[in-house]
């Protein structure tokens, strides 16, 4: 599992985002921490 750490700067970006848009992003991070690879995502090559 994977630590996701953001920044003061980053903070405050988010700060200044509409709550929906603030709440969507900030879901998606922990998601990405949990799940590095997203479900959607497509590998270009794979060793066999």
């Amino acid at each position: 599992m994977y630590a996701v750490e953001l920044s003061q700067i980053v903070y405050k970006f988010l700060e200044k985002l509409d709550d929906n848009i603030r709440i969507r992003i900030e879901n998606r991070l922990r998601n990405l921490a949990k799940h590095p690879a997203p479900s959607d995502a497509k590998f270009i090559c794979r060793d066999k």
